[in-house]
């Protein structure tokens, strides 16, 4: 064999190993679908909404209120969460009730908001069940959550 070819011999072998197949390892480079049922899936900076209740206290000599309360977290610690959070709810062909701001949050992560039959008409004790509510949260660094959803209690 002459000594060109034994270059090749040896030589061809080594460059192959190190050219894998680039399609094997952009499958490795797919992000996850974020899971916000567990709080910990998250992309590691945004805040994220645990859980949320809406209740209606009917108004004897006063309007129906709704009041709901939203469990909230962050990657850097619920106090980071910022009480510029949005409030939303949908009537039942998808339209868009209201938007407002979700009210203070404290500390551990607990926002409220609250709102009377006058200030969205339609929205009473009656009708809240045919609604959908959702919050989004925003924290300090101005990281938004997605739309984590408000369950209506009832009563």
């Amino acid at each position: 064999m002459n000594r060109n070819a034994l270059i090749w011999t040896i030589l061809l072998p080594v460059t192959l190993l190190g050219c894998g197949d680039k399609a094997d390892e952009d499958e490795d480079d797919e992000e996850p679908a974020l899971n916000l049922s567990n709080p910990s899936d998250t992309d590691g900076f945004s805040p994220y909404v645990i859980d949320g209740q809406m209740v209606c206290n009917p108004g004897t000599s006063s309007p129906d209120t709704l009041n709901a309360v939203v469990q909230v977290g962050d990657p850097q610690g619920a106090d980071t969460v910022d009480s510029n959070g949005i409030f939303t709810a949908y009537d039942s062909n998808g339209e868009v009730v209201f938007d407002d701001l979700l009210m203070p949050c404290s500390s551990s992560g607990q926002c409220t908001a609250g709102f009377t039959v006058t200030t969205y008409p339609g929205l009473d004790c009656s009708s809240a069940s045919s609604h959908t509510f959702f919050a989004i949260v925003v924290d300090e660094e101005g990281n938004t959550s997605e739309p984590g959803s408000v369950s209506y209690a009832g009563r």
